[in-house]
């Protein structure tokens, strides 16, 4: 509903505006700021403004060398060749977009925006900013105000209204339609104002100024339009006069005149056929032409003045069919040139270019929206199409730039097509169908819909594109300069680019920096890295701008969630975290500046949830956004407190100098190219890049001060503290910042991958360093006052000075932050995947933790006030101190056991058991008989808990407790009682429980095991006994030891001495009643010849314990069956072994060899009825098999050779061997298993034999009473 006039010599606003009531825009109440491109970045303009804080806005890259940071001049001097805009101002800055509020609107202009309705009332601005005016229209009434494209202003600018032209058109279309205005010049260098309604009315103010005070003076014309048509643009031509176009696509030439000094209006129609003579008689009647009603006019451009003779212009009117064009002369009729159907034509093209990734089932259904001329004499047309196949209100629109050349005077044609990326849905309201606006003829293209501004560069090759949402406000308006009637060089791109003006926000400034713009952060090579690129971007401006009071710009993430949100936030994040960022401010100190980037680093996250996209984050980005802003956050802290030390009228200057000293060493262990910089405070250089590595920091604070050489006592204690309140404060805030924001994290599983800062190894260590410096330093400065810290649990009080009593609080802190450290470390252990480091490095980082909090919780235990050490076991359930803190306090110990509950109570009983309080234990163990019961199951203190185990009444787990105890028991009278015991135990279980009964009838339950082990007992106790009588009256052991081997019957001892000496030590370890393993019990039954002990058959006791101990391996077991059977063979002299069975008659042989020891094994065997079968070995097989590792295993270490064990065990075998083939050992043998058998069977006959007689003699009794009675 605007066009833009002519520009003047001067502007007449400038001149004139101290007429309207208030202030100008540059009186005391305006602050003048200029928003600049890159291309005016050397320029001399100044900023003289008052606001509390500035910005300097340039296109420099995000990234900085450390050199520039290092030079506050240089920066000082950078800044003074930009344009500044107040910080509260600028609500939008990229490396090429800038936007910025330069004032607010009149009041009136307020009032009425917020009473109208914009389907009914809809209101639209212009801002002329070569005239330096601001236009608001209503159907009824114009606002003006003065602007001037350089000057910012806070409070609203005084304005005044014009009435505009009646409207008598009743139609519901015409209804809504605003006037036609545009700002036109005089000669008299005063700029006017020319308005039309819809019904073609026209009133004319040839000076604005003056009409404030009398409005109804003004010059009126008609222009007779159409049954059902009415105006609906304007442009201004230059001096070729104003055009109105109807929206059936009629246009108008107003033209004013004067005459005799008074203004009058001229109107006449263009002719819509060349030569124009039809239309030049229905223009002299007062008629209009018939239109061509198919079409509607959408846009009204004209074209800069043409470098030829005759001085024209070109003018072009564009439908939602096609293209007109005419010629306008400076003297005669407007000329109609060609007509260009450029719907058809751009739908043949769309179709072309999207054949490849939309298949249309109709037309695109291409709309003309806007045209504008741009430079080198070109067309730019804005349309929209559908990019789908459903095509409905709800359907989002897809825009594309299309450009159009002519040559040679010829019929423009399509040049090329930019397609806007992002598609956008239509506004249906009156005044909201988008514009297109060329600042400069290019290659800036904006694109202005009511919500959004869409930013475009028409250059080939540049993939420039750039949208600006609003998020609670609407653009009714906007300008820029006109470049079109003016020289190129008098263009100034440095000034406002395009003004925008909002219903809410006020006026708004853009300029866009395309040419000089720096190559974007992340480089795009595929369409997400394009979507992540501008996904960045809105996000940086989200954390920068977003929070901003007024700010009406939408920041809204999810128009780019296609992108990859963690690459971009962690982008954003590390040049917050390292001072990379260019918008970060350049001045100010550094407790400003770490508050600023702790506040920015805070804004990433909140901007991600204010539009709930936290989903698209990962858990490990979000801890890392955590933690940047925790260590920016302690960093803030780190640095307050070390300048609050320097700044202390307390302190020394040795004492600040050292502190210095350690702080520049901490960080030159870090990097020592910062301390190769020689700068005067490392600490401010490595706060601003290198705060990521702020752990590291506090960890060498305790290794620079411990290099630190000639230092004082009470300067090194000074020290000490000065280091603790660093660290301590430093991680105390990073903690509190990680808990308050848990939530807004999303962290409270856990879970990530990412190791904590606060958790890394070096950072404990040091903090366990730091706290064990502090203790010695508060121990030496008691000793030296003459007193002594009590840290062993007794009673004994002591006063501190000023710095220990400070020193004894930050033992206290210090042991929180490091066992807080320890916590962090093996939580973040705990959530790592499954996998066999990972095990080893959560194993032992549980061992450090319970090491930690012995190491740093127990001294304090000694301290009289007691309150600090017990918060601190109870926040990190150090249950160890508790129990020390609770010592002799029974109702605290009642009151820990009901909070805790076994938790406490196994701390508790463990340290009774350490302490051997074990009456105390078995007191609390029955009246916490559940806890007690729980704690000895877990622990395995079988030699208590079956004492409690009986008392409750658990007879079958006091019976394996018992007989655990009994295995392990290493004296042989006391395994035999506790086997006893735990045989009699299990007696007493109920036996009416199923599976106890089971247990006690298998051979392999509990009851057959219990009586095995009782057996080997008891036979090592006999042996003993027996040893004991022989003996009687030795004095020592080894005397002892010597008597019971020389009388072993084994002929073959004295050719094994590593064998005698093993049985050696065998018959000391029987002799001193202590407990035999069951291989050296097999060796000393088997080699003394002894076939009978206490009525015990040694064979078959030797037997079951080659079967059955439990000591015996299993891959070992096989070679203990071969000793035994090896060595019943070996039994007897030689005499005895070697007769021959041919030399003896049966008699003999059965009488000699049922006195051999195999004769009296095999029959055990044979009575046995099977079941012992498998412990049968021949002759053949009862050899040593010789096998290295088994001998390695067994004889291994002490004094022995498993060799030279080998060789002994390998006489065995040729002995063995000998009579086998000699002896007729073989045949013996069979021999022996026969008359054995045979000896057996017929002692089965004569058993049955004896108990027929028995039962015939009592049968005969039986009959004999009977008789008796009947007597």
């Amino acid at each position: 509903m605007f066009a833009a006039r002519a520009p003047k010599a001067a502007l007449g606003a400038k001149g004139t505006i101290s007429k309207l009531n208030g202030p100008r825009p540059e009186q005391p109440h305006s602050h003048h700021h200029n928003i600049s491109s890159p291309k005016a970045s050397k320029s001399t303009h100044t900023s003289s403004t008052s606001l509390s804080s500035t910005l300097v806005v340039n296109h420099a890259p995000a990234w900085r060398t450390l050199q520039e940071d290092q030079d506050e001049t240089m920066h000082a001097e950078k800044a003074s060749h930009s344009f500044a805009v107040g910080d509260d101002s600028l609500y939008y800055n990229t490396r090429k977009t800038i936007v910025a509020l330069f004032g607010p609107l009149p009041r009136e202009v307020e009032e009425a925006l917020a009473k109208t309705d914009f389907y009914s009332e809809p209101m639209t601005a212009k801002v002329d900013v070569d005239a330096g005016y601001g236009v608001v229209l209503s159907k009824s009434k114009c606002y003006i105000w003065a602007v001037q494209k350089s000057a910012t202003y806070r409070t609203p600018p005084p304005c005044y209204t014009l009435p505009m032209p009646p409207n008598s058109l009743q139609s519901i279309e015409a209804s809504v339609v605003l006037p036609s205005v545009t700002i036109t010049n005089s000669d008299d260098h005063y700029s006017g104002l020319l308005a039309c309604s819809p019904d073609g009315t026209c009133w004319y103010w040839d000076n604005i100024e003056l009409s404030v005070s009398n409005s109804d003076k003004h010059v009126d014309a008609k222009i007779n339009l159409m049954q059902d048509d009415h105006i609906s643009h304007v442009e201004s031509a230059g001096p070729m006069g104003y055009y109105f176009a109807t929206k059936q696509a009629q246009v108008h030439q107003i033209t004013v005149k004067k005459q005799y000094g008074a203004a009058y209006l001229v109107a006449k129609q263009l002719s819509a056929q060349a030569g124009g003579k039809i239309a030049t008689i229905f223009n002299m009647i007062g008629m209009g032409q018939a239109p061509d009603t198919t079409q509607k006019m959408v846009s009204l451009t004209s074209g800069p003045k043409l470098h030829d003779p005759h001085g024209r212009w070109e003018l072009f009117s564009m439908t939602r069919r096609s293209l007109i064009k005419w010629q306008l002369p400076r003297s005669g009729d407007p000329a109609f040139e060609v007509d260009i159907p450029l719907s058809d034509q751009i739908t043949e093209k769309v179709i072309l270019d999207l054949s490849l990734r939309s298949a249309f089932g109709r037309s695109p259904n291409v709309r003309l929206l806007d045209v504008k001329y741009i430079r080198n004499g070109k067309l730019l047309v804005l349309a929209s199409f559908f990019e789908s196949h459903i095509q409905d209100d709800k359907t989002p629109l897809t825009y594309g730039l299309i450009t159009l050349s002519s040559q040679y005077g010829k019929e423009y044609e399509i040049d090329s097509i930019k397609y806007i990326r992002r598609a956008t849905e239509e506004d249906p309201r009156p005044e909201a169908a988008p514009k297109l606006v060329v600042p400069h003829g290019g290659p800036r293209v904006f694109i202005i819909t009511p919500v959004s501004v869409m930013i475009k560069s028409t250059e080939a090759g540049s993939d420039f594109e750039e949208i600006l949402p609003l998020s609670n406000d609407r653009i009714i308006g906007y300008g820029s300069e006109d470049w079109r009637q003016r020289s190129q060089q008098s263009i100034d791109e440095s000034e406002r680019e395009i003004s925008l003006v909002c219903r809410k926000s006020g006026l708004l400034g853009i300029n866009v920096g395309i040419d000089n713009a720096p190559n974007m952060t992340i480089e795009p090579e595929t369409e997400e890295e394009y979507v992540t690129t501008q996904l960045l971007a809105k996000l940086e401006q989200a954390v920068y701008y977003g929070n901003k009071q007024y700010n009406p710009i939408s920041f809204d993430l999810t128009l780019y969630k296609e992108g990859d949100l963690n690459k971009a936030s962690l982008k954003v994040n590390e040049e917050i975290l390292n001072s990379h960022s260019g918008h970060l401010s350049l001045t100010g100190d550094m407790t400003t500046r770490l508050r600023e980037r702790f506040l920015k680093a805070q804004s990433i996250i909140d901007s991600i949830n204010r539009y709930k996209m936290l989903g698209f984050l990962s858990l490990d980005t979000r801890f890392k956004l955590c933690s940047s802003a925790e260590k920016l956050s302690a960093a803030s802290v780190l640095w307050r407190q070390y300048q609050l030390g320097l700044a202390s009228k307390e302190r020394s200057k040795e004492s600040k100098a050292l502190l210095k000293q350690v702080l520049r060493d901490a960080v030159d262990l870090i990097d020592h190219k910062l301390a190769e910089t020689k700068a005067d405070d490392l600490a401010t250089l490595f706060l601003k890049y290198d705060v990521e590595k702020l752990g590291i920091l506090l960890s060498n604070l305790h290794l620079a001060a411990g290099k630190l050489k000639n230092v004082s006592d009470s300067l090194r204690e000074e020290l000490t503290r000065d280091i603790n309140s660093l660290i301590i404060l430093s991680l105390q805030n990073a903690w509190n910042y990680r808990v308050k924001n848990i939530n807004k994290y999303n962290l409270k599983d856990g879970g990530y991958n990412v190791e904590p800062w606060t958790a890394n190894g070096h950072l404990i260590n040091a903090l366990t360093a730091q706290y064990r410096r502090t203790l010695a330093a508060c121990k030496a400065s008691q000793a030296s006052n003459g007193s002594s810290m009590d840290i062993d649990g007794t009673e004994t009080e002591f006063e501190f000075t000023h710095v220990d009593s400070e020193l004894k609080d930050q033992l206290y802190d210090l042991a929180d932050v490091a066992l807080q450290a320890n916590s962090d470390r093996l939580a973040y252990l705990e959530n790592l995947p499954l996998s066999a480091d990972n095990e080893v490095s959560k194993s032992q980082a549980d061992k450090d933790y319970e090491n930690a909090k012995l190491a740093l919780l127990g001294p304090l235990v000694g301290f009289k006030d007691t309150q600090p050490a017990k918060k601190l076991a109870e926040k990190y359930n150090d249950f160890s101190t508790l129990v020390r803190l609770c010592k002799g306090d029974r109702a605290m110990l009642e009151e820990y056991i009901s909070r805790y509950q076994q938790h406490f109570a196994d701390a508790l009983f463990k340290y009774y058991i350490d302490q051997n309080q074990l009456s105390t234990l078995m007191e609390h163990g029955d009246q916490h008989s559940v806890l007690f019961t729980s704690f000895l199951d877990k622990t395995g203190h079988d030699d208590l808990a079956w004492l409690h185990d009986i008392k409750i009444k658990r007879y079958a787990e006091a019976c394996h407790k018992v007989g655990r105890v009994a295995r392990q028991e290493k004296n042989l009278d006391h395994r035999e009682t506790a086997l006893s015991l735990s045989k009699l135990l299990l007696l007493a279980e109920d036996h009416t429980d199923p599976y106890l009964l089971s247990s006690l009838d298998s051979g392999n339950g509990v009851l057959a095991a219990l009586d095995q082990d009782l057996e080997f007992a008891t036979i090592q106790k006999l042996v003993t006994d027996e040893w004991g009588n022989v003996v009687r009256g030795i004095e020592t052991l080894e005397y002892k030891a010597e008597m019971v081997v020389d009388n072993c019957g084994s002929s073959l001892l004295v050719e094994q001495p590593n064998l005698r000496e093993a049985l050696m030590k065998s018959a000391r370890t029987l002799l001193d009643r202590e407990v035999l393993g069951s291989e050296d019990l097999l060796d000393i039954l088997m080699v003394q010849q002894k076939r009978e002990i206490e009525n015990m058959d040694v064979a078959d006791v030797a037997l079951g314990i080659c079967m059955n101990a439990a000591d015996i391996p299993d891959n070992r077991r096989d070679q203990a069956l071969a000793d035994v059977w090896r060595r019943i063979y070996l039994d007897g002299s030689e005499e005895d072994a070697f007769w021959k069975l041919s030399e003896a008659n049966d008699i003999e042989v059965r009488e000699k060899l049922m006195h051999t020891w195999m004769a009296r094994a095999y029959s055990s065997i044979y009575a046995a009825g099977g079941t012992k079968d498998d412990w049968l070995l021949d002759p053949e097989f009862g050899k040593c098999s010789l096998k290295e590792e088994v001998f390695r295993e067994r004889f291994q270490g002490g004094s022995r050779s498993y060799k030279l064990m080998m060789q002994d065990y390998e006489r065995e075998n040729t002995e063995l061997e000998r009579r086998i083939r000699q002896g007729d050992l073989l045949k013996k043998w069979r021999r022996c298993k026969e008359i054995v058998v045979e000896n057996a069977k017929e002692a089965e006959r004569d058993l049955k034999e004896s108990l027929a007689e028995v039962e015939v003699q009592e049968e005969g009794r039986d009959v004999e009473m009977e008789e008796d009675e009947d007597l």
